[in-house]
């Protein structure tokens, strides 16, 4: 079963099931026992849930909230309650975000091509 963490975790913490692996390239701060995909054996193989905050295309730059987005995301509270729920708060900048999203297009669109999941165009009636 794949289940994101903080969905696991109480069942995890109560010993009601036991986590193989993590689909993230590094260890989590919360599970830190749990091993890596990567380090049972099976490479390449990571998935991540993420959450981002965006803004169109040509917002101007004194708008961008990313340094107070930042600044939230290192208070204390905020980083226990995230490792507390499975997950690893990101520290970034909206260039290196950005080119996170183009690197996720780009991964899941392959993957998609790979696969050959058809289009599903929605019907019209």
């Amino acid at each position: 079963m794949f289940d994101p963490c903080k969905g696991a975790l109480p069942a995890v913490r109560r010993g009601l099931q036991k986590p193989l692996a993590v689909a993230t390239s590094a260890r989590l701060p919360g599970l830190p026992d749990v091993p890596t995909f990567a380090e049972v054996g099976v490479p390449r193989y990571e998935l991540r849930i993420w959450t981002g905050v965006l803004a169109p295309r040509n917002t101007p730059k004194h708008i961008i909230v990313n340094l107070a987005v930042r600044d939230i995301l290192r208070t204390p509270e905020i980083q226990r309650e995230i490792v507390d729920e499975g997950g690893n708060a990101g520290d970034t900048t909206p260039d290196t975000f950005a080119r996170f999203l183009d690197a996720e297009r780009t991964s899941w669109r392959a993957l998609v091509k790979e696969s050959a999941i058809p289009k599903v165009v929605p019907s019209r009636s």
